[in-house]
């Protein structure tokens, strides 16, 4: 087993600025380097493959479109495929608890923030740090293994989906996918039962695969696994499984519902037009994140009543379900508003009340 430093951090010699911008295809290749060397060492038989979560798992997205020749296969655990989508401009606004807190906390060169912030708009910089626009580069079987309040969990589905659909032959409908109901670690106060992610996903099972089977076995584990959450004491609903699926999203009745001057979130337009709801927005006291897919601040299931109930926020609720219901894949809010602030963000939120 090998692990390395990326450039300028702990052993490795050089500047970590900026992050990551050493490790992909373009002018500085130094995974491709790294694997290239471990292959040449008389104690290896010329397979590699890299395994990582997080910032390890962001450095193997960033070389696999390099193509090493002796790089076999990959394990990547809760990583992102594109630094401005899912890590510094999430839906175009700047995350500023996650870029902050973590070019901080891991004392990295502060040029890394001057140089995060000075690029709010996708350009020529921002793609250098998006392996999904090289995804046809890659030729090696990948799993992804994500979560659903994993801060990075739209780059697991994303990375699998391009990779999966539009990689070279050699990782062309070879990889596969797990999301369970993780956080970026440990997450916080509700605890699931059955989270295990099912056999035969583990790292030594997937390498043993691709580096002594040759793809025998591939087979046997299901393209998309993904586990349903619902209230941890529900074993009678349908909650709390893990399913399969041979692609993303899974087949699923698109199902619109509608926000309503009285609060209510129903299945049909509203009767009365031209309504509206307004709020006041107070700078100097922000609405609060309270869970959810983050990194620094608390991440994973919470209780919501503590922004619900401020003046700050509309909330819209349904009548209360008759019959189980999943809700699987993207949720998407079409929205309408105006402000009278220069700048301003609009976040939706989907709460499940028990």
């Amino acid at each position: 087993f090998v692990s390395q430093d990326v450039r300028g951090r702990f052993g490795s010699e050089g500047v970590d600025y900026p992050v990551f911008g050493y490790d992909g295809w373009g002018e500085h290749q130094d995974g491709y380097d790294t694997v290239e060397w471990v292959a040449a060492q008389k104690w290896c038989n010329g397979k590699v493959g890299t395994v990582g979560a997080s910032a390890n798992g962001i450095t193997q997205n960033m070389m696999a479109p390099s193509r090493p020749p002796h790089l076999v296969c990959q394990y990547v655990a809760v990583a992102f495929s594109s630094l401005y989508h899912q890590g510094a401009y999430q839906g175009g606004a700047f995350r500023k608890s996650l870029v902050e807190g973590w070019v901080k906390g891991n004392k990295l060169s502060s040029e890394n923030l001057k140089e995060m912030r000075s690029h709010s708009d996708y350009d020529d910089f921002c793609r250098q740090f998006d392996t999904e626009l090289v995804a046809h580069r890659v030729n090696v079987p990948v799993l992804f293994l994500g979560g659903w309040y994993d801060i990075f969990n739209a780059g697991s589905i994303n990375s699998f989906l391009t990779i999966n659909k539009k990689g070279d032959k050699g990782a062309r409908g070879k990889c596969r996918l797990v999301m369970g109901p993780y956080g970026h670690g440990r997450s916080e106060d509700l605890v699931f039962p059955n989270t295990k992610y099912p056999k035969p996903v583990g790292m030594l099972n997937w390498f043993d695969i691709w580096m002594k089977k040759d793809g025998k076995g591939i087979d046997d584990i299901p393209v998309v696994q993904y586990f349903v959450m619902g209230d941890p004491a529900d074993t009678k609903n349908g909650a709390n499984v893990w399913k399969t699926a041979d692609d993303w999203p899974v087949p699923a009745k698109i199902k619109p519902f509608y926000f309503n001057a009285n609060g209510s979130l129903r299945p049909r337009p509203p009767k009365k037009k031209g309504t509206s709801l307004s709020y006041k927005y107070d700078p100097k006291d922000p609405v609060p994140t309270i869970g959810g897919a983050n990194l620094i601040i608390t991440k994973g299931p919470k209780d919501q009543r503590p922004v619900e109930n401020r003046s700050d926020v509309l909330l819209f609720t349904s009548k209360e379900l008759k019959k189980p219901v999943e809700i699987t894949g993207q949720v998407r809010v079409k929205l309408w508003a105006s402000t009278t602030a220069k700048d301003t963000d609009f976040t939706a939120k989907l709460c499940d009340v028990y």
